[in-house]
């Protein structure tokens, strides 16, 4: 499993289908990510639009990220 997918199973799994958000850096923690894997991790599944960064603090899933999370945690 690649880090964006451990990334979007945490998300959802703290946040769900609601559209509560979280702090990125929280996961980042959890999940052991240094800041630029975190820069990195976040740009890229901004880009696929899986998920959303609403500020410098504050990220949530789109319901494209909810589809995929859902689809990951199944697997």
């Amino acid at each position: 499993m690649t880090k964006d997918e451990k990334f979007l199973i945490a998300l959802y799994h703290l946040v769900g289908k609601s559209e509560e958000t979280t702090s990125p850096l929280d996961l980042a923690e959890r999940l052991g990510l240094s800041p630029k894997q975190l820069k990195n991790v976040v740009h890229g599944l901004c880009k696929a639009n899986f998920v959303k960064l609403l500020s410098s603090d504050r990220i949530a899933l789109t319901s494209r990220g909810v589809e995929l999370a859902e689809r990951l945690i199944t697997e």
